[in-house]
C-alpha cells in the first residue's frame, strides 16, 4: 500500500512540473527625458533556450499623460533562431475618444498608462537561440514626448 501512495505521489508531482509555465523573458528600454526620436530605432534579442511549447510575443509599452497621441504606430522585424524573418506594423491604442489615457491599464499613483498587446502568438521556435527584434516608431515628428518605457517579451501561451 505504501508503494502505491509513493508512486501516486511522485507521478502527480511529474505531472505537475511538466506543466510548469516558464518565466517570462523581458527585455526593456527607457526613454531618456521620457521623449522618443523619430529615428531611434529599439533593439532586443531575447534568449530562447525551449524549442518546445507554444510561445507569445507581447509587447509593453507605458505612456504618461503627456503622450499627445491616441495611438502610436511601430513597424516590428523579428528574426527567429532559424533565420526566418516576420515584419508587422501595429496600431497601439492609449487614448479614448475624450482623449484620456486609457483607465484599463491606468495607474492613479504614477499617473502612467500601460498598454500590452501580443504581437505574434503561439509561436513555435523549431530552434534554440536568440530572437532579434527591431523596432521603430512610426509618428512623424522628431520626438515623441510622454514615453516612459517599452518592453518586449517572450511568454509561455496562456492555455485558458
Amino acid at each position: 500500500m505504501k508503494n502505491i501512495f509513493f508512486i501516486l505521489t511522485v507521478f502527480s508531482l511529474a505531472l505537475v512540473s511538466c506543466d510548469k509555465k516558464a518565466e517570462p523573458i523581458k527585455q526593456s528600454h527607457t526613454f531618456e527625458n521620457n521623449r522618443w526620436h523619430r529615428f531611434d530605432k529599439l533593439y532586443f534579442d531575447l534568449p530562447v533556450a525551449d524549442s518546445i511549447g507554444e510561445y507569445d510575443i507581447n509587447v509593453e509599452f507605458v505612456v504618461d499623460e503627456s503622450f499627445l497621441y491616441k495611438k502610436n504606430p511601430c513597424h516590428f522585424i523579428m528574426n527567429l533562431p532559424n533565420g526566418e524573418e516576420r515584419i508587422k506594423t501595429v496600431q497601439m491604442g492609449f487614448k479614448d475618444n475624450n482623449d484620456k489615457l486609457l483607465r484599463g491599464s491606468f495607474d492613479e499613483k504614477t499617473k502612467l498608462s500601460t498598454v500590452k498587446i501580443t504581437l505574434w502568438k503561439q509561436m513555435i521556435f523549431t530552434k534554440k537561440g536568440n530572437v532579434k527584434i527591431e523596432v521603430e516608431s512610426l509618428i512623424p515628428k522628431w520626438e515623441t514626448f510622454g514615453i516612459h518605457s517599452f518592453s518586449m517579451m517572450i511568454e509561455q501561451t496562456n492555455k485558458d
